[in-house]
């Protein structure tokens, strides 16, 4: 893994260890979705670098802004739905 993703995240050794044998690094580009409704969360996004903005819909089908993710960030929306393997809803 880049040297920049090692220093991005202050984990344990350990974790960096774990995070380098079975992660995989991604790039989006602006507007790109990383992941969208109905669909089964299987990743667990880490931001290196850029920033990530959450959504939700609402009853009506109208997009919430939840938060923002920055460098060194992660979602724990998609923490919930990859550990109880659902649908991002």
């Amino acid at each position: 893994m880049e040297e920049s993703v090692k220093l991005a995240f202050q984990f344990e050794p350990a974790l960096i260890k774990e995070i380098e044998e079975f992660g995989e690094m991604r790039s989006y580009k602006d507007g790109e979705i990383v992941m969208d409704y109905g669909k089964y969360i299987r990743m667990m996004p880490l931001v290196v670098k850029g920033t990530l903005k959450v959504l939700k819909k609402d009853d009506n089908g109208n997009e919430i802004l939840l938060y923002y993710l920055s460098s060194s960030e992660s979602c724990s929306m998609a923490y919930s739905c990859c550990r109880k393997r659902r649908k991002v809803k």
